[in-house]
């Protein structure tokens, strides 16, 4: 692993150093403001930013500068500096060595079955190298340094926000430094955003892990159609728990629409081709996620519907990260067309969220649950709004 600090009196400026020195994969590890000067008056002087960066070494070595003559006897001051721990770095350099070569091996036979879920793999390494650079590094980054970081998002993505943040010329003094930083963040969160599907005639599975909230999730969709009640018809899959499937029974009594029970994926195969002319929104049971047959259950569904289908995946805001990543990824097999978050006002903060989608590695995310209420605590998901929350600014 190569680690270099660089500064600059611009972000743009050192970014730009960065690339020309360590090529296009470098990682941003962390960024602070600090003085050139160290003596006396040395607080007086002009702060610059610095930003330290790390690649692996391999990429280091294709890179132009790298190929250069070294004009310099003795290395760089700032790698004293550092300390990181070399035991801990030396494991994740060699596997994310053997899974790019693996990735590139792959790429090479045009092979593609496995070749997302090792690119998945590659990139959840560097982000955890980037996590443990950063955790090593000699100073303890200050969590006043910029909104992001004391909203806790992860490092690498605080860092580029705070990069953007200066460079928009509002500092993080200004008056105004507030609504730029929502602003810059709801510019990064809606390219994770997507607008509900359109009411067609499609058939819609919602699918999540158990108390996600899929079942009041639906009904709240449904009672906001209430109006086109003869196109719609409610269906429950959920028959492992005792009266899971009245629930959603009462609700489709309540606002006023058909509803259907599916034993099995020939029987919703069935349903599904006599309601072909309605909407059907597909309620699925919640199974832990050590429950190896409840995956191959719904796959089952899933190819019973057909191309036809529009899968939801439903998950809870109040689950922690990796809890919610791993469901991400055990769910990427029905390959969801979008997200649902629920219990968002039972969060106490959103960073959780927040680091999810800035990886750009789930669904797009249509729908925000804030509450128990049909159908009023159900919001189609909006960057700023998003934003504020993440940050805690009063909306």
């Amino acid at each position: 692993m190569h680690i270099r600090r660089f500064q600059g009196t611009a972000m743009r400026e050192v970014l730009r150093e960065i690339r020309a020195e360590l090529g296009p994969d470098a990682l941003v590890v962390s960024t602070r403001t600090v003085h050139r000067d160290r003596r006396w008056f040395g607080k007086l002087s002009q702060p610059v930013i610095e930003v330290t960066a790390a690649v692996d070494r391999e990429r280091r070595k294709n890179t132009p500068e790298a190929t250069k003559p070294s004009e310099r006897t003795a290395p760089d001051p700032s790698w004293n500096e550092l300390r990181l721990t070399r035991a801990l770095i030396s494991p994740l350099e060699r596997e994310f060595k053997s899974l790019r070569e693996s990735v590139e091996q792959l790429a090479a036979r045009d092979t593609r079955p496995n070749e997302p879920q090792l690119v998945r793999e590659v990139q959840n390494l560097r982000r955890m190298m980037a996590d443990v650079l950063a955790s090593h590094a000699d100073h303890t980054p200050d969590p006043n340094a910029d909104p992001y970081t004391s909203a806790g998002l992860d490092p690498r993505h605080a860092a580029m926000l705070a990069a953007t943040l200066r460079e928009s010329d509002m500092g993080f003094n200004g008056s105004d430094t507030a609504d730029a930083a929502v602003g810059i963040l709801a510019a990064q969160l809606d390219k994770a955003l997507a607008p509900p599907r359109p009411k067609d005639a499609k058939p819609v599975l919602y699918v999540g892990p158990p108390g996600a909230g899929k079942t009041t999730t639906l009904a709240k969709i449904a009672a906001r159609d209430a109006d086109q009640a003869d196109d719609l018809v409610l269906m429950s899959t959920d028959t492992h728990r005792m009266g899971a499937a009245e629930i959603l029974r009462s609700y489709a009594k309540q606002i006023g629409v058909p509803f259907e029970t599916a034993h099995s994926a020939s029987g919703l195969r069935s349903s599904i081709t006599r309601s072909r002319r309605r909407r059907v929104l597909i309620d699925t049971p919640g199974r832990s996620r050590h429950d190896t047959r409840a995956l191959a259950e719904l796959q089952d569904l899933r190819e019973a519907i057909g191309t036809r289908a529009h899968v939801c995946l439903v998950l809870p805001a109040t689950m922690k990260e990796r809890d919610l990543r791993r469901d991400v990824d055990r769910y990427r097999v029905l390959e969801p067309d979008a997200m649902i978050l629920t219990k968002v006002d039972e969060s106490e903060d959103c960073a959780n969220i927040a680091n999810l989608l800035l990886d750009h590695a789930c669904p797009p995310l249509s729908w925000i649950g804030t509450g128990q209420c049909v159908p009023g605590d159900l919001h189609v998901a909006d960057p700023e709004d998003l934003a504020e929350r993440i940050l805690g600014v009063a909306a």
